[in-house]
């Protein structure tokens, strides 16, 4: 349609416009210069009118879903994105995308070309519908996925209902549903000017008086800290506070933490960054720097199964200060609504002191890992990354890997964590590319991901000006060929790299390392085979991220040949402090420890000789490394960190020494360890084997709860030797290799081997004369439990052993239990 003057030439005399023009222009004035769409016969008109809006690109996609996952991915460039499908097929094909973008916090503009006006009411039955003659069906399903509906089938309230939608899902930062009538788009209407009034969208501005008492409250709360750290979470992107909470660590001195739904959001360059917090799985280190600390500020966390591994994050509600976009609660409470997060980080700010003890802790006891992050010439996808790329990792595999990349400054990082769909990456891709063509993008992809469906859209590039080179690789050196050209001479194409990595592959024994360290691709796209692996039925087992992580914990050996491997190649770090090292049981239990794959850290303190236990033991080729503390002014040194600490310190028992003898020594012993415990690493897992077990484990819990740290499901008094002792005994008396189920035993013989279990210490002690007691027996069974409570940790299921504990089974208020 022809805009201007009325016929005739008469200035001021102005055409009303067409409900069309008027929501392409609306697209533009938003932000949206390109549109992904699938023709139908209920959106030709309208798509008619939005071809007509010269600012306007419409994008032809392959299928419904593609384009949703296109939206998607150009609004995490752009800002907002918008696509067009028609009634209920399109509708109900695009939703998947819909709801993606609905858990990510994308503005998306839905936009459905519905049924003619004139069929409402009519009980006709049309076709692309289940056969229904309500039309509400569609309308229904995206009721809980988008934060407003708009059904526009008459003209007078349109422009209303248009604007309203546009602007919502600006103000919620979710995708919108608006499903216009077929034969309204080419209608004028005199609210459709040429020139429609210029769209604005009111600021939000925090309560003033909540957002003062909010950061009052947490600058006192995070001043008193002695070492509080800031974590990252992914609503830092719809609260627009990626600035603010940089400029808040740059004033506090705090280390900065993200979660890895949070990767990309916070510059991993900063010289206070320390890695992904995920629990079990954390970056090295910087899981004990998080655990440890006395307070921490998450700025816009999500926890889910995934994020929390299994909700297993070892953080405490009364030491965490979580601010939302517009709500900061600390503590237990109180909390503040109304408080919008950029002005509340950016108001606390300048109300925090400087406090960079966590970051030092953090640099004390950083180790560099073991295998290099560099191969020995280069290592591909390394090397492209710069602040010119983004990298799109798709769900499973590719963005386990990709959680392990270093992010140059303003490389860009997209993923789809919280709603994980199979194969969004390809078509987020091409909307990614789309609103940022300045930016080399490189997007991650599985083959089972590839092969969803969503690879038709391979073939927007071409139609976009850009050539197809397909390239296959086998081994590494034909991935470096592959990379150079893609780099090289095909730098304006999409360049497709299709890297078979089967280990089971003879051309595999070519490579050093498996081909899934090098995920890399040039441009566009990047498909990573695994054809050896068996894909696992999801109905039959949970949810794959625990899965995964139980997967990259399990010992040396022991994972199941034919169980897919998702995750790292390498067990979490772990650090376990012993207190009395360089006593008779001490030594070798710190031996055993450092045999344990699961120890990444090993501290050894005494009150003397602890240095040279440390040398002898550290000198073992294990991955643990080890460190020896002496005297009281180094024990919070060798507890700082720590996942599990365990306490053999105190006095052997004699030839005619009494518990209560005992007692009257190693109390006073534990009751001054586990202070310092209490202060220097109140979330440890505590292992109690100084004697009386059932006397210094209450001790310990009454120290506990003095200091406000008591966690009942942390304190264990180690009872695993009387376990040892039952088996050696049983197996013995019944001539069987290992115990058996069943109990072929005479009364007896169980009366008797009972009293041999329970006066199993006195019988070492009097073999060795006065000269010693059970210490070898007992670090062996220290060391069993401890590595039952590292398994425990890391997320391992099943893990049974018995222990003194507190229970309200009976009256008492400790038991042994199994």
């Amino acid at each position: 349609m022809q805009d201007g003057l009325a016929n005739g030439g008469r200035a001021g005399r102005r055409r009303p416009g067409t409900l069309g023009r008027h929501l392409a222009r609306r697209l533009v004035q938003v932000g949206v210069q390109d549109v992904f769409a699938v023709p139908g016969d209920f959106n030709l008109t309208l798509l008619d009118h939005l071809i007509a809006e010269p600012q306007l690109n419409l994008v032809g996609c392959c299928n419904e879903l593609n384009a949703g996952y296109a939206a998607d991915g150009y609004a995490r460039a752009s800002g907002v994105g918008a696509c067009v499908v028609t009634f209920t097929v399109g509708g109900l094909s695009v939703i998947n995308a819909i709801a993606g973008s609905y858990s990510e916090n994308l503005p998306i503009i839905c936009i459905v070309g519905g049924p003619n006006s004139n069929d409402y009411g009519t009980n006709r039955i049309l076709h692309h519908t289940i056969g229904l003659p309500d039309f509400s069906q569609e309308l229904r399903c995206f009721l809980t996925v988008t934060c407003h509906q708009a059904v526009v089938n008459h003209m007078d309230d349109a422009h209303e209902m248009i604007d309203t939608a546009i602007s919502t899902a600006l103000k919620e930062s979710k995708p919108v549903y608006i499903s216009i009538s077929c034969n309204l788009p080419g209608i004028p209407h005199p609210t459709f000017v040429n020139e429609p009034v210029p769209y604005f969208l009111a600021p939000k501005v925090s309560n003033q008086l909540g957002l003062e008492a909010a950061v009052e409250a947490t600058a006192q709360f995070l001043n008193k800290a002695v070492k509080p750290v800031l974590v990252a979470g992914p609503k830092l992107r719809v609260a627009k506070a990626q600035q603010a909470f940089v400029e808040l660590a740059d004033a506090c001195g705090y280390p900065i933490a993200i979660m890895p739904s949070a990767k990309g959001m916070v510059p991993e360059h900063h010289p206070r960054f320390i890695g992904t917090y995920w629990g079990a799985v954390s970056t090295n280190f910087c899981g004990e720097i998080v655990e440890s600390a006395d307070a921490y500020l998450f700025a816009g966390p999500i926890f889910n199964d995934y994020s929390s591994v299994g909700y297993s994050l070892l953080i405490k509600k009364e030491k965490a200060v979580i601010a939302q976009p517009n709500r900061v609660t600390i503590a237990n409470g109180p909390s503040f609504g109304w408080v919008f997060m950029a002005d509340f980080l950016t108001a606390l700010s300048r109300k925090l002191k400087k406090n960079t003890t966590a970051l030092e802790n953090y640099r004390r006891i950083y180790v560099p890992p073991s295998m290099p992050l560099r191969r020995e010439n280069d290592e591909p996808l390394r090397d492209m990354l710069s602040g010119e790329t983004t990298v799109i990792a798709e769900t499973g595999d590719s963005w386990f890997n990709c959680q392990k990349l270093r992010l140059p400054e303003n490389c860009g990082y997209e993923f789809q964590m919280q709603y994980g769909s199979i194969g969004w990456s390809v078509g987020a891709t091409l909307g990614y590319a789309q609103a940022a063509k300045e930016r080399r993008v490189i997007a991650c992809i599985g083959d089972g991901s590839f092969r969803t469906g969503t690879t038709l859209d391979l073939s927007m590039p071409l139609t976009m000006g850009k050539a197809n080179v397909g390239l296959k690789v086998r081994t590494e050196e034909e991935l470096e060929e592959a990379i150079a050209k893609a780099t090289g001479e095909m730098k304006d194409s999409l360049c497709f790299l299709e890297c078979e990595a089967s280990e089971a592959s003879e051309t595999n024994r070519s490579f050093k390392r498996p081909l899934s360290h090098f995920i890399a691709a040039r441009c566009f796209l990047f498909p990573l085979r695994f054809p050896s692996h068996p894909i696992p039925c999801p109905g039959a087992m949970r949810s794959f991220v625990v899965r995964s992580v139980e997967s990259a914990l399990r010992r040396r050996g022991a994972a199941s040949s034919n169980r897919r491997v998702f995750s790292s190649d390498s067990v979490p770090e772990r650090k376990v402090a012993i207190l009395g090292a360089a006593g008779g049981i001490g030594q070798p239990l710190a031996l055993l420890m450092k045999l344990n794959p699961l120890v990444s850290n090993l501290a050894l303190y005494d009150i003397a000789g602890t240095a040279g236990v440390a040398a002898d033991v550290g000198h073992i080729n294990t991955r643990a490394q080890v460190a020896g503390y002496v005297g009281e002014e180094q024990l919070g040194k060798a507890l700082d960190g720590s996942d599990v600490v365990i306490i053999p310190a105190g006095v052997p028992r004699k030839p005619g020494m009494t518990r209560d003898d005992l007692f009257n020594i190693n109390a006073g012993i534990v009751k001054s360890l586990c202070t310092a415990i209490a202060k220097y690493c109140p979330s440890a897992v505590v292992n109690m084997i100084s004697n009386p077990v059932n006397s210094t484990v209450p001790i310990a819990s009454e120290v506990f709860k003095k200091a406000g740290t008591y966690d009942e499901k942390k304190l264990f008094g180690v009872t695993t030797l009387d376990v040892v002792r039952a088996k050696t005994f049983y197996t013995g008396k019944a001539k069987v290799p290992a115990t058996p189920a069943g109990n072929d035993l005479s009364t007896e013989d169980i009366k008797a081997l009972t009293k041999r279990t329970q006066d199993g210490g006195t019988e070492v002690v009097e073999a060795k004369a006065g000269k010693g007691s059970a210490t070898l027996s007992m670090a062996y069974a220290g060391a069993i439990f401890a590595d039952a409570c590292l398994k425990g940790l890391n997320g391992v299921p099943d893990i049974v052993e018995c222990s003194f504990v507190q229970s309200s089974i009976t009256e008492l208020p400790f038991l042994l239990l199994r």
